[in-house]
């Protein structure tokens, strides 16, 4: 996988305009002025490639945004332009907040996007448990 392709990708969903069926999707993705890190680059039971990608840290850069994403697991396909297949998303948005009366910690959303598909796999409180999220996402994505 070329890493420039897959920032340029995940930083900037709109450019998955190569003929990608992500195309209509991606931009639920959409970083906006967090940068994403990658942080490893998974493989799941069936032997699909997942990349790992991290935007802001839990002790640094806060989650800005109305769809603030904190961590993306990404299946992309094979090819000479890699398009998005599949994604989980952990993110924080401002609608689901808006919900919240408690005052109590952030609200994180984990979400499955696929072509003509989303569930909601869960919400969390708190302190994330990033090895019990990234299980979840592989399973997800296996």
């Amino acid at each position: 996988m070329r890493l420039l392709g897959v920032l340029t990708l995940v930083a900037l969903p709109s450019l998955a305009k190569a003929n990608c069926a992500s195309e209509q999707w991606a931009a639920l993705l959409a970083t906006g002025p967090q940068t994403p890190t990658l942080l490893a680059e998974l493989t799941t039971e069936s032997g699909r490639n997942v990349y790992h990608f991290e935007l802001g840290t839990l002790e640094g850069e806060p989650l800005v945004g109305e769809n603030a994403k904190r961590w993306l697991y990404i299946v992309f396909s094979d090819g000479d332009v890699p398009c998005i297949e599949e994604v989980v998303s952990l993110g924080s948005y401002s609608a689901t907040e808006s919900t919240v009366t408690d005052g109590g910690p952030r609200l994180y959303q984990l979400d499955h996007y696929r072509q003509l598909d989303h569930a909601t796999l869960g919400m969390m409180r708190g302190e994330l448990d990033r090895e019990a999220i990234t299980e979840a996402a592989l399973k997800a994505l296996n």
